[in-house]
């Protein structure tokens, strides 16, 4: 699994680790690329297999392992390595989906259902029958009368198991509504 934070790797770890696992291996378990991982080997001034090294090495014929040189800036002595938003965000989708149950009946309602609830309820309908809340705060969601319930049991089931895993759901104050999910409280957010 991916450490959202990154992690942070000595140079000699890095090394070692270069010539234990193929670079694209490695880079995976990082959340990087395998060439964000080789600009980080040249940075460091980490040596890395030659090509066709693998291949030679499980016949038994790999060219010695290049030895890690000594460096005079000890700030390259560590890196802490950071996976980028899309590495994240395809292992999160990645992960087989679990099923929550939506309830029949609204109970207990996450605050953000009740306020949509209400500005649905006081809503008119737009030209293609579809509900235009009435109120400052409510999620983004598009719905006929007839399904006003359905939908809010639906939300309230999804904001609990947000909350519940971490994730602050919210909506923003601006003129153009928005749901969003983060794990920080943004400013000018109105979160849960």
């Amino acid at each position: 699994m991916i450490s959202k934070e990154g992690q942070l790797i000595t140079r000699i770890e890095l090394y070692e680790k270069i010539w234990d696992t193929p670079i694209s291996i490695l880079a995976k378990k990082y959340g990087i690329s395998d060439v964000g991982l080789a600009k980080i080997c040249r940075r460091m001034d980490i040596p890395r297999p030659p090509r066709g090294y693998w291949s030679k090495l499980k016949i038994g014929k790999a060219p010695p392992k290049s030895q890690l040189r000594p460096i005079s800036d000890s700030g390259l002595d560590r890196i802490l390595i950071t996976p980028t938003p899309e590495n994240l965000w395809a292992e999160m989708i990645a992960k087989p989906l679990e099923f929550i149950p939506v309830v029949d009946i609204l109970v207990d309602p996450h605050m953000l259902t009740k306020k949509t609830h209400a500005a649905l309820t006081r809503g008119k309908r737009d030209e293609r029958g579809l509900v235009i809340p009435r109120g400052k705060i409510y999620l983004d969601i598009h719905v006929g009368r007839a399904n006003i319930d359905r939908a809010c049991r639906i939300m309230d089931t999804l904001l609990k198991a947000l909350d519940s895993r971490g994730y602050s759901p919210a909506v923003t104050t601006e003129e153009n509504t928005k749901t969003i999910v983060s794990e920080v409280d943004p400013k000018n957010w109105t979160v849960a």
